[in-house]
C-alpha cells in the first residue's frame, strides 16, 4: 500500500526553519509534529508540522551535499540513529500513522 508520508521544503538556514515553523504554529499549535532537530543521515536541521490538509510537512536546511568526485560509501544506519542525531524523539504517529487502519480499509475497498 502506498500513501504520502511527508513533503519536504528546503529553506536557506536553520533560522528560516524556525521562522517558518513559528509562522505555521501561530494560531494552530496542533500542527506541531516533531522538531526542531537534526537528522543523522543528511545532517540537516528539520521541523515537521501538519499542513492544512493534515499531512506531514518538513522544513529543512543545511543538508549534506556529496560532490561527484568525493569518495562516499553507502551504509545501513539502524534504529533511532537512522531518524535523528538530536532533538526530541519522533511521536508514534510519525512512525505509524494514526489513520493507518482507515487507509488500509480504503485501499481494500477500491477507494
Amino acid at each position: 500500500m502506498s500513501f504520502l508520508h511527508h513533503t519536504s521544503w528546503e529553506v536557506d538556514d536553520v533560522d528560516e526553519v524556525g521562522r517558518g515553523a513559528t509562522a505555521m504554529l501561530q494560531g494552530h499549535p496542533e500542527r506541531h509534529t516533531w522538531g526542531l532537530g537534526r537528522h543523522y543521515i543528511g545532517s540537516n536541521f528539520f521541523w515537521y508540522l501538519r499542513d492544512p490538509a493534515g499531512n506531514f510537512s518538513e522544513y529543512y536546511s543545511d543538508i549534506d551535499c556529496i560532490l561527484e568526485d568525493q569518495l562516499w560509501e553507502p551504509r545501513v544506519v539502524a534504529g533511532e540513529k537512522s531518524l535523528y542525531a538530536w532533538g526530541p524523539p519522533p511521536p508514534p504517529s510519525f512512525l505509524a500513522p494514526e489513520d493507518l487502519a482507515e487507509l488500509m480499509t480504503d485501499a481494500h475497498d477500491g477507494a
